[in-house]
């Protein structure tokens, strides 16, 4: 039951984020839903992070193939992910039924 009590929260949340998001876009004309959504993104990512060091006894390791993969998946959803999402709903809207 509570898989299904926070599929439903998910599935309000993303509709109600994406009706916002085309509301703020009828008011601006710049693109600047990526660079906000990104700056967000990494503020409470670094919360977050910092919480976990707060807590972790063993040291991290850090590789140059974690590093790329990181890097690569990063690019990937947050920017062109988030570009194309942003460019959609200020082109088609965001998806609404009708009776």
């Amino acid at each position: 039951m509570i898989g299904i009590i926070f599929a439903v929260l998910s599935a309000t949340s993303f509709a109600a984020n994406y009706i916002f998001v085309q509301k703020g876009m009828k008011r601006s004309e710049k693109e600047n839903g990526v660079f906000i959504n990104i700056l967000i993104n990494v503020v409470i990512l670094t919360i977050i992070y910092a919480f976990i060091l707060l807590f972790r006894t063993d040291p991290i390791q850090i590789t140059a193939a974690g590093v790329i993969a990181f890097m690569i998946a990063g690019i990937c959803t947050s920017f062109l992910g988030r570009a194309s999402l942003f460019a959609g709903i200020r082109k088609i809207g965001s998806s609404r039924q009708r009776h």
